[in-house]
């Protein structure tokens, strides 16, 4: 969820924005990443990322909608993978496991996939490499002009303003600014571009091809 406040929205750039998020997001993260990080095993931690279980006890809010039935079928198929999650070498091996394990599993998604994964891998201290999309990021993806219908995209690929972040940072910030990011990145648009934009708008509202 945006931190933004509704007045100074007109006035931000992409600067701006990582600076919020830093300011406001990145000890958050850090401290829901570091419950999984301190569990006594890597078997405690499987089962608590895949029924994703916050410090206080409470569900993350991204699976606050899925049935507890669903999340303890994840959970059973993790832990029992438990072995070949401690012997993945990197992040993208660890998030082959858990889509390969979970891919049956009705109601489990890519962002709850990727929840999981990156919760688990805080435990290995593996982390991503790359951003990975999903529905919401790929949303955040397209405002910044990149082709969104990839698994992930490289770091490289971002605007300069991102290198600030770590990938799952980046994540993170497409994902809940989303709506900011096409606004500023609108902005940054030539007004040819935009008239463009607006001209399509109004075809559309009048039902035109």
């Amino acid at each position: 969820m945006s931190c933004i406040s509704q007045s100074t929205k007109s006035h931000l750039t992409l600067t701006s924005l990582i600076d919020s998020y830093i300011r406001d997001r990145r000890h958050r993260l850090t401290c829901e990443l570091d419950f999984y990080r301190c569990q006594k095993s890597l078997r405690d931690a499987v089962r608590k990322a895949a029924l994703s279980i916050r410090c206080d006890g409470r569900r993350h809010n991204h699976q606050r909608r899925l049935n507890a039935t669903v999340l303890k079928r994840a959970a059973d198929r993790l832990e029992s993978a438990s072995a070949r999650l401690g012997v993945c070498k990197n992040f993208d091996a660890l998030m082959r496991v858990v889509e390969n394990e979970l891919r049956g599993v009705r109601g489990v998604g890519e962002l709850t996939r990727y929840d999981i994964a990156l919760r688990i891998g805080a435990k290995r201290c593996l982390e991503p490499q790359r951003v990975y999309l999903h529905a919401g990021t790929r949303q955040g993806a397209k405002a910044i002009g990149l082709n969104a219908t990839r698994d992930a995209i490289e770091t490289k690929d971002l605007q300069l303003e991102f290198r600030r972040l770590k990938p799952h940072e980046i994540e993170d910030c497409l994902c809940i600014y989303k709506d900011q990011l096409w606004e500023i990145m609108s902005r940054r648009r030539s007004p040819a571009s935009l008239i463009g934009v607006a001209l399509g708008r109004v075809r559309r509202a009048r039902g035109c091809r």
